[in-house]
């Protein structure tokens, strides 16, 4: 990719092996930079970073802005904005996606040869925060051609070697001073009252009430399985000497309480700026929700009373009241999938070998929850089955599986209404309607008969359905083991009885 173009509505069909995998999910998914999601830096800044770059290079060579995964296709046409409004010199900008070891780099051969035509060319490597910095090493070499000089730049942070063992030349806060007190930026105790008092500004939810607390709240994972211990947020003190501190205020859900200890509002964040706004108001507009808003990336929600949880009451439930709660299940699955922007005539298998999806899980669960806990016949079994090419066409679309995937997200209110939440999908994946409604069944525990009339209803051949399960089993399970920090006694045997649960409801969806 090498240029930008005004966004239009896209639909496209594609032969899925055209396309690897990594790219189609990207393509489908369109995911959000860290920079926005678990790293937060502000995009204002970046053309500081650029201008700072340019005044070491007193000579008018050639610039190459060479942007590296996610990260970089979004940095890169910025610093190309600042760098252009600066300066006269040639320059041009790329972006590549490093793909496993020993796999050709996607997108390095226009920039090859613009480096063959540009010998003595600056390059400037763009991406997220370095972790490990093997990739941006793996590209550089992966270039081939004598360059004028090699640069590496985050937000914040520009590098002459190979980050992080090398200390940056520039360093600077990637956060804008003047933009100080978000919500995000108000978590500790101490900055309780500012946060209050920024959200009272805004006004989205209304007068608050007086006395109100803020506390810092678990996951239902970790509620369910764990200990019910919360994440430090990001600037603790505690993390001082964590030498990659994330701004990630993801981690930590928020509750807002009243002096009694009822809970008054609740607030997760899903993403800062256009993303995540998006994904509130696509939200918004697949289950409205009148007592919610957008503020600093938090989507910020009224404590909904007396919810049941909707897996309990399909289980009690019978006859035209069932059917009533399905068609509403169908209504919700339907409408999420329209528009879907990409169609495959198959999907081909993901990468690997058959018994490393089984394995994977079985050594995790084994890590949090101790030996005793292992995957039943049947879940190895069904695992096996990924490797099948799954019967299309497909219909992919962006979704909050496989981290919204839980028995808790689906509740039924006072009205009997069926609602879903977190259905914002910035930190989700490509889906399709038959993997949706797998992950349903697997998770509501639904009998054969009642998966078959919800694929009816959503107008899906049952066997589809049935291809789908072994790929909604393993997102499933991997995101409950996600959400746990490390299993409790009670938490252990919660476990053990949600994996009966899924491997009888395995056994009994694939056998008919």
């Amino acid at each position: 990719m090498s240029d930008l173009a005004e966004p239009r509505p896209l639909s496209l069909r594609l032969a899925a092996n055209l396309f690897p995998p990594a790219l189609l999910d990207k393509l489908v998914h369109l995911p959000m930079p860290e920079c926005l999601g678990y790293d937060l830096a502000d995009l204002d800044r970046i053309p500081e970073d650029a201008l700072a770059w340019l005044a070491q290079q007193p000579d008018d060579s050639p610039v190459l802005l060479l942007g590296v995964r996610t990260g970089g296709l979004y940095l890169a046409p910025l610093w190309h904005a600042a760098l252009k409004r600066a300066c006269a010199r040639s320059m041009t900008w790329h972006t590549v996606r490093p793909q496993a070891e020993g796999v050709a780099c996607l997108g390095l051969g226009p920039c090859l040869d613009w480096l063959r035509r540009h010998p003595q060319a600056h390059v400037v490597m763009l991406d997220d925060q370095p972790d490990t910095g093997r990739t941006l090493a793996r590209v550089a070499k992966a270039l081939q051609a004598p360059l004028g000089s090699l640069w590496f730049a985050s937000p914040g942070k520009i590098w002459r070697a190979p980050p992080p063992a090398n200390p940056p030349v520039h360093r600077r806060s990637a956060l804008n001073p003047r933009r100080a007190g978000r919500l995000w930026e108000c978590l500790l105790p101490s900055a309780h009252p500012r946060f209050l008092e920024r959200l009272q500004a805004h006004g989205g939810l209304g007068p608050l009430p007086p006395q109100l607390s803020l506390a810092v709240r678990c996951s239902q994972a970790e509620q369910h399985y764990g200990h019910g211990q919360a994440w430090l947020p990001w600037d603790h003190p505690a993390l001082d000497s964590v030498e990659r501190r994330l701004i990630n205020p993801r981690k930590t859900g928020l509750t807002l309480t009243l002096p009694g200890g009822q809970a008054w509002a609740h607030l997760r964040f899903i993403g800062e700026g256009l993303f995540g706004k998006s994904e509130f108001q696509r939200a918004q507009q697949l289950a409205p929700d009148p007592q919610s808003c957008f503020l600093d990336g938090y989507r910020v929600s009224r404590h909904h009373e007396g919810l049941q949880a909707l897996r309990d009451v399909l289980r009690e439930a019978s006859g035209p009241r069932k059917a009533l709660l399905l068609q509403d299940c169908a209504r919700q699955f339907k409408a999420q999938a329209e528009p879907a922007p990409v169609t495959l005539s198959r999907l081909p298998p993901p990468g690997g070998l058959v018994h490393e999806a089984a394995d994977a899980l079985q050594a995790q669960l084994q890590k949090q929850f101790g030996p005793t806990l292992v995957l039943a016949p049947a879940l190895r079994q069904a695992l096996s089955r990924m490797h099948r090419p799954l019967p299309g066409p497909l219909q992919l679309y962006r979704s909050a599986l496989p981290y919204a995937g839980a028995h808790w997200h689906w509740q039924c209110d006072r009205a009997g209404r069926v609602r879903r939440f977190q259905l914002e999908a910035n930190w989700g994946g490509p889906s399709w309607m038959a993997l949706e409604l797998a992950s349903f069944a697997l998770s509501q525990q639904l009998s054969a008969a009642d998966a078959q009339q919800l694929a009816q209803l959503c107008g899906l051949d049952f066997d589809h359905l049935r291809a789908s399960l072994p790929q909604a089993l393993q997102r499933l399970l991997r995101s409950l083991l996600r959400g746990v920090r490390r299993g409790s006694p009670a938490g252990t045997l919660a476990m053990q009885q949600e994996l009966q649960s899924l491997d009888n409801t395995t056994q009994h969806l694939m056998e008919h």
